[in-house]
């Protein structure tokens, strides 16, 4: 049996040089809905200009160490942009501080192509509260975006059954 915890809230941010940089329909990405989306964008980005978006989950608990986490992005038709750029890095964290080593470049690129969606997990080496998604707009990036549907954990409990939770389509 495995119950799943979904992101509540979302918090958004850009760092560096990064004009036209967004999160739009932030909150699509924390209620639990795995067919809604948000967008990350990156407009132009100059020398490593980041955008990212953070999925928290609920304050009263804090996912322990070893938990996987995983994140369901996808990238509509806009792979060769994304590929060109600095890449996709998840990284989880506790309050501000990081949470374990991040995940990124070639090894999200791969698994993600032409408006494909893929689920993605990571594991956390400290306890963690959230996970974030930053696209990297490398040296000089423009014009790119990545979605974001939602991110979860696993738990003991009932699992809903005869119940579709998900379901992933692309090439």
């Amino acid at each position: 049996y495995a119950q799943r915890n979904y992101g509540t809230s979302q918090a958004k941010g850009t760092s560096g040089v990064c004009v036209g940089c967004s999160v739009t329909y932030q909150a699509n990405a924390s209620y639990g809905y795995l067919q809604s989306v948000s967008v990350l964008n990156i407009g132009v980005s100059l020398l490593g200009g980041q955008s990212y978006q953070e999925l928290i989950f609920p304050a009263a608990a804090k996912v322990p160490a070893n938990t996987p986490v995983t994140v369901k992005l996808g990238t509509g038709n806009n792979l060769i942009d994304v590929a060109l750029l600095g890449g996709i890095k998840l990284q989880a964290f506790n309050g501000s501080a990081a949470a374990g080593p991040s995940v990124s470049g070639t090894s999200l690129l791969s698994v993600l192509s032409s408006n494909d969606q893929q689920e993605v997990s990571i594991t956390p080496t400290q306890k963690y509260d959230r996970i974030r998604i930053t696209l990297d707009g490398g040296l000089l990036g423009a014009a790119s975006s990545i979605y974001i549907y939602d991110a979860f954990y696993n738990t003991s409990g009932p699992a809903p059954c005869n119940t579709a939770i998900d379901e992933l389509h692309g090439v």
